[in-house]
């Protein structure tokens, strides 16, 4: 036992570092795969060169799920880079007009103050003038000029995706097998009381809909990272292989341990499960595509170049900028939601409340003004105005409780608004 949580706490030195990039077994997860559509062209051939790398290309694997992800999503990504041009382009266009109305004011401006007249330095025309409000605009147009031209060469969807054909001459025989329509069922049925449980990998995609089709098979997307893990155990069990090291793009914490900010591999949980299944196994870690090309340039090829690690460290940045987005959105408004909620209660709580009250009072009131003198009926009369306070002193405290809930409110919401400038508008 203790040999097993040895194993689950170990850290990485550079003597294992050697050992896992001369024989270890490197898989890859489609992002990794599709960021290839979205990485600069140099970054993008680095990390194609170290794929086919000769001392490399033969401990190269991915899962059938990545594979079938990779397939069904490249169009989106190509969408995506296209739609991108408008974008931008329709942004350039702004901006000329722009410059244009605001250079037009400013001299309607200056023009009523008459400073020919009125002053004997001030000259804005030295500094103001058509000559460089055009080289300004020819500044817009050159650039709106050239995204023209980029945008007839980058690849479209009704395009041969040269990218693709890559990738699956690259990892020919080198793709896992289809689970069974039996095993699918099952892991869907696990996955249901993992992701209950939040137990990694792939909780965190439970809200993702929507599934991916191959024969009569049917792959629900927010298990795709767990039918990823369920074909690394078998791989890793199947294969005998001592050192396994998963490259993936993913930033959640379903799949990273994080502290202080930091990811420092694995999650144990993950350790613990794939060392239980493989005894075999040394070392299972997890790379980042942007460590990945930084090990592979000390391990494997020094000519890869350093902007490429920086670009897909940026695409990473990325990644976690908009995970983060959404994950402090989603539990922003879930805790909002939940305050609304307890807020609308409270004051059902105190509408019924006054209403009980007045009830009761126009009743005490009846018993009071009875010409019987009977003391039951006065006693019934004095207690309805206990309870009568009972209820104003519970609505006191609903109203209590309701401005907290409020302050609360409040505060969460200029929290969210420092959070989110964080992450939001970087």
């Amino acid at each position: 036992m203790i040999d097993h949580l040895k194993k689950i706490h170990k850290e990485i030195d550079e003597e294992e570092v050697k050992q896992i990039w001369e024989k270890g077994i490197f898989i890859f997860d489609s992002n990794v795969l599709l960021d290839l559509y979205r990485l600069p062209l140099e970054a993008k051939d680095d990390l194609i060169s170290v794929f086919k790398n000769p001392n490399f290309n033969s401990r190269i694997w991915i899962g059938f799920q990545v594979a079938l992800e990779f397939l069904n999503n490249r169009l989106n990504i190509i969408g995506e880079q296209k739609n991108m041009y408008s974008k931008v382009m329709n942004l350039t266009d702004e901006h000329i007009c722009k410059i244009t109305e605001l250079n037009n004011a400013f001299h309607d401006e200056i023009k009523k103050l008459n400073l020919t007249q009125r002053h004997s330095i001030i000259n804005p025309s030295e500094f103001i003038n058509d000559t460089k409000l055009n080289k300004s605009v020819k500044a817009f147009k050159a650039f709106k000029k050239y995204l023209k031209e980029s945008e007839a060469e980058h690849l479209d969807v009704n395009n041969i995706d040269s990218i693709k054909n890559t990738i699956l001459d690259i990892f020919n025989n080198k793709i896992g097998l289809e689970f069974s329509k039996e095993e699918i069922e099952a892991i869907n049925k696990e996955g249901e009381e993992r992701y209950k449980n939040s137990i990694p990998p792939g909780y965190k995609d439970l809200k993702k809909e929507g599934s991916h089709y191959y024969k009569d098979l049917v792959f629900t997307r927010k298990f795709g990272d767990l039918y990823l893990w369920k074909e690394i155990l078998k791989y890793a069990k199947d294969s005998g292989n001592e050192y396994i090291i998963l490259v993936t793009g993913d930033v959640k914490e379903d799949w990273w341990e994080e502290k202080r900010g930091r990811k420092l591999g694995p999650r144990k949980e993950l350790l613990n499960e794939i060392y239980s299944n493989c005894e075999n196994l040394k070392r299972f870690h997890i790379y980042n595509t942007s460590t990945f090309l930084k090990f592979a340039k000390q391990e494997l090829d020094d000519k890869i170049k350093e902007t490429s690690i920086k670009e897909t460290q940026n695409l990473i940045d990325e990644n976690y900028r908009r995970y983060k987005n959404y994950d402090i959105s989603e539990k922003y408004h879930l805790e909002i939601n939940n305050i609304e909620k307890s807020i609308a209660k409270i004051i059902e709580q105190i509408r019924n409340n006054n209403l009980e009250s007045e009830k009761v009072s126009k009743y005490r009131d009846y018993l009071y003004d009875t010409s019987d003198s009977n003391d039951d009926i006065r006693d019934y009369a004095h207690n309805l105005g206990y309870l009568e306070g009972e209820l104003q002193e519970e609505n006191e405290k609903l109203l209590q409780e309701l401005k907290s809930l409020e302050i609360r409110k409040k505060r969460m919401h200029e929290n969210f608004e420092i959070i989110s400038k964080k992450y939001f508008e970087k």
